[in-house]
């Protein structure tokens, strides 16, 4: 393995079965890619294969012509699944009275030649920066093909899903990323690169709502917590259609690294990602570069959820979180992070004006040249992407809204029985953020048990206030003082 003094190469931690098998890569290109990963850190322009010489676009280019021309087949099918039916004329499959878009069935056998991915005819999607084919079949995978065609940048988003995966499947069970099966150049001298991978479980949040919405969204933010904590992720483009959640299992599925930035183990002045700057500023030693601003993230799924669902948690937030931004601006020490919204770009969603109407004052303030903010995508109404004027605030956190400290606010809207699954195998953060200032009322004839373990039945109804959970049970002080262990189900909130 190479190592870099400064810059530990996310490349080389991968497994070498991926890197050969999936990147295709040999002994004499690893080199070759070790020595190119070094000049980002001390540039030689003679070397650069472009003119404009991008250190980085450099990577990824040389990155992809390791990537082999087709060598997988595609066939197109009308129906991938086994005991599944198609329904006529609607992309939905049914099975009994049960219709759905997409079953978490199993492939029919006679789509498992090893050569070959078979594509259903109509599911298909597209996005900013590629096509997508939302169903198919290869290996006995339910799967989907991306084509990519941003070669500056899409060898650095292969490899960070890569290494996700790879690390997801090892250390949790809650939070998933989508396998690569294999990846392909489209035909010989086209830019476009093929990336089949496994199809993640569940719905995206985009398609959830009410209450499962606010817990599937508290999930999705416990996972960003591990995944800040262990490998300094930022995903910097969460949107509710980048992340899928399973009711049925509680777990996380996250997708499109294309704008992500990881920096394991830990923060160093140079991470894993692509150097687009259309939308962060990367500079030596700011967060967009070190991967550590932990409020990212929540709040572009914030914005996300705000639009999704008008619920009232959201809504709040969504005020809070773009009035305490604007105190940040306005206060910060950041002078040289502050001073690029005064200047308008390409890319520039969030920016700063001066006030240069009349010398008047308004309750005893004057108004001329004060700063004013617009903090909605430079105050244009954008329904489709809400979330953009949040990429140009990733030099200032709010620590408000970091993962914990928003999931410690959103349990007060969830009922108790979902509190435990949140807690599990998080019980010292978890047990630091829950509230134990709200009231609840433990039903007539409910079983409680003191702290001596004497089990009682109540012969009335009885007030108190939430203290902990304890193991499946919630531990109340009543008005009386006394303590008791009960079970959520005999909890009014």
């Amino acid at each position: 393995m190479f190592i870099l003094k400064k810059m530990e190469d996310l490349f080389f931690r991968l497994p070498e079965n991926i890197r050969r098998n999936i990147f295709h890569f040999t002994e004499e290109s690893e080199a070759s890619l070790h020595t190119k990963i070094a000049e980002l850190l001390h540039p030689d322009e003679s070397k650069c294969e472009d003119i404009d010489c991008d250190k980085y676009a450099d990577v990824s280019k040389f990155g992809l012509k390791q990537i082999p021309l087709p060598f997988i087949t595609y066939q197109t099918i009308s129906n991938p699944y086994f005991r599944w039916s198609k329904v006529r004329g609607r992309n939905l499959f049914q099975w009994g009275n049960t219709r759905t878009k997409y079953p978490d069935g199993l492939v029919n056998v006679r789509y498992n030649r090893p050569d070959m991915a078979y594509i259903t005819l109509g599911f298909q999607t597209a996005g900013s920066y590629g096509k997508v084919k939302t169903l198919v079949a290869f290996k006995g995978h339910l799967s989907v093909i991306k084509s990519m065609s941003d070669n500056d940048a899409d060898f650095f988003e292969l490899v960070t899903q890569a290494f996700l995966h790879d690390f997801c499947s090892k250390h949790y069970t809650k939070i998933k990323v989508p396998e690569i099966l294999f990846i392909q150049q489209k035909a010989a001298k086209s830019k476009v690169v093929d990336v089949c991978m496994v199809r993640g479980k569940g719905l995206f949040l985009s398609d959830i709502c009410g209450l499962d919405l606010k817990n599937a969204f508290a999930h999705v933010l416990k996972s960003l917590w591990f995944l800040q904590r262990d490998v300094y992720l930022m995903h910097r483009d969460l949107g509710s259609q980048n992340v899928m959640f399973d009711k049925a299992t509680n777990t996380v599925t996250l997708i499109d690294f294309g704008m992500s930035c990881l920096n394991p183990p830990n923060p160093k002045d140079v991470s894993w990602s692509s150097h687009d700057k259309t939308f962060f500023l990367l500079t030596p030693h700011s967060h967009a570069e070190k991967c550590t601003n932990r409020s990212l993230d929540v709040c572009i799924l914030m914005e996300s959820m705000f639009k999704n669902d008008k619920d009232p948690f959201f809504t709040s937030e969504h005020v809070a979180m773009r009035e305490q931004m604007q105190s940040i601006l306005r206060t910060t020490d950041n002078v040289k992070a502050k001073q690029v919204f005064y200047h308008k770009r390409h890319g520039q969603f969030t920016h700063i004006t001066k006030y240069r109407g009349r010398n008047h004052r308004n309750r005893g303030r004057n108004h001329r040249n004060l700063d004013v903010f617009f903090m909605a995508n430079a105050n244009v109404d954008d329904d489709v992407n809400p979330h953009w004027w949040v990429y140009n605030c990733v030099e200032f956190p709010m620590e408000k809204w970091y993962p914990e400290n928003v999931i410690g606010r959103i349990l007060r809207d969830l009922p108790f029985e979902y509190w435990f699954a949140l807690r599990r195998n998080w019980t010292d953060t978890f047990d630091r953020i829950a509230p134990v200032d709200f009231k609840v009322r433990v039903k007539k004839n409910a079983t409680v048990y003191l702290s001596n373990k004497t089990e009682l039945k109540l012969k009335k109804r009885m007030a108190g206030y939430f203290q902990k959970c304890v193991r499946h049970k919630l531990s109340i002080i009543l008005v009386n003082l006394t303590v008791v262990t009960v079970s959520p189900e005999d909890i009014i909130r």
